[in-house]
């Protein structure tokens, strides 16, 4: 599976803009006017306090856009983001 946790700071800038400064720290961004939405970026996850959802990467593109999982890839790819596709393993030894 691929790890999308490093993006996470580009995927919520550019959807969710300029954090709240006042309540932000460098390791946690809070957005809205009490901060109820909580971006952790060493883990690259969400929280969302007010409905009690969190996530990761895609989980947050899917809420912010409405777009299923395989859209949510496909939004990041034409957001220019470069991550590779798990490889499948085909069970052979070199």
């Amino acid at each position: 599976m691929t790890d999308l946790s490093q993006h996470m700071e580009a995927v919520a800038t550019r959807l969710l803009g300029d954090p709240n400064k006042a309540m932000s720290s460098p390791k946690e961004w809070r957005y809205g006017s009490r901060g109820s939405l909580s971006i952790d970026l060493e883990k690259g996850t969400f929280f969302d306090h007010e409905k009690g959802a969190g996530g990761g990467v895609i989980a947050l593109i899917c809420r912010e856009t409405g777009q299923s999982n395989g859209a949510a890839h496909e939004w990041m790819r034409a957001e220019g983001f470069d991550f590779e596709q798990p490889r499948q393993h085909t069970g052979r030894r070199i």
